[in-house]
């Protein structure tokens, strides 16, 4: 592992920038657009959004037009509380909005990516098991699909339905799959003010694939 990250122009053959870090990377992802980058830490260490954007080379007096990468921190997605992750960090939703990560112990965190707001956050489930990775589909006209992995092979598929909620306010999540009926969860109340797509229900299990 290294315990830092840099960029690589491929055209000059020159690293534009080098940034140290206090712990060891995991996974970098790049969003399709808009020069996000996401860096996932080896264990509990929560993932950070940096910003890449080109800027003038001062240092090129013979090219005064020269640009070079720069990378500015701009979140640190923290969980409610510490995890050990299970794999790397992704971006999720059609224009890469959310960022989403998986416990080993099987909780799920999903964030708005320019806030770092939590949007969602499903609890350990009896049948979850050890999580291995998480993944978002990016090939479906669904606004919400994800794909959980766990250590005994199983593959589970998470979509959302309507919104259902308690008589004292908090927001109910329902598990649902072929081999489990389905069951109440609590989980935390949606956040205030203006709706957002991934507000239309909670994350819910569609499918179920096991081995064997």
């Amino acid at each position: 592992m290294t315990q830092s990250f840099a960029v690589f122009n491929i055209e000059t053959r020159i690293f534009e920038n080098h940034t140290p870090v206090v712990n060891d990377v995991r996974d970098i992802t790049i969003s399709k657009r808009g020069g996000n980058v996401l860096i996932s830490f080896e264990h509990k260490t929560p993932a950070q959004l940096w910003k890449m954007e080109l800027v003038r080379d001062t240092k090129d007096r013979e090219h005064p037009f020269a640009q070079i990468a720069r990378l500015t921190l701009r979140h640190t997605y923290l969980p409610k509380a510490q995890i050990d992750f299970a794999g790397p960090s992704y971006f999720g939703g059609k224009d890469d909005q959310f960022v989403l990560c998986a416990g080993k112990a099987g909780d799920i965190h999903i964030w708005e990516r320019d806030t770092a707001t939590l949007l969602h956050y499903v609890k350990p489930q009896p049948f979850n098991g050890d999580l291995t990775c998480v993944a978002w589909n990016h090939s479906t006209d669904d606004p919400f699909m994800l794909a959980t992995g766990s250590h005994d092979g199983t593959v589970r598929i998470w979509t959302t339905q309507p919104d259902c909620t308690s008589d004292d306010g908090s927001y109910i999540e329902r598990s649902v799959s072929d081999q489990y009926a389905s069951s109440p969860i609590l989980g935390p109340a949606p956040a205030p003010g203006p709706s957002r797509t991934l507000r239309v229900g909670a994350p819910a299990i569609r499918t179920t694939f096991s081995e064997g």
